[in-house]
């Protein structure tokens, strides 16, 4: 793959609070912050979503805001 291929594939850990695995994949094709949200509101249900790496502070604070810290 060429260029910037940097993402996160993004978990909640079970103290509520998210976790952002490194992974290669095309920024192209990576979840939007809504849908990264909405997928993480479903977790067992979906694969983990992935996010853009300049995405990530964003999908952290909108998390915080929801107040999805709790499992």
């Amino acid at each position: 793959m060429a260029g910037n291929t940097k993402c996160y594939r993004v978990t909640v850990k079970d103290d509520g609070t998210l976790h952002g695995e490194v992974t290669e994949f095309s920024p192209r094709f990576a979840d939007s912050v809504d849908m990264a949200l909405t997928r993480l509101q479903r977790r067992g249900y979906m694969q983990p979503p992935i996010v853009k790496f300049s995405n990530w502070e964003e999908l952290q604070r909108r998390w915080a805001e929801q107040g999805e810290v709790q499992p």
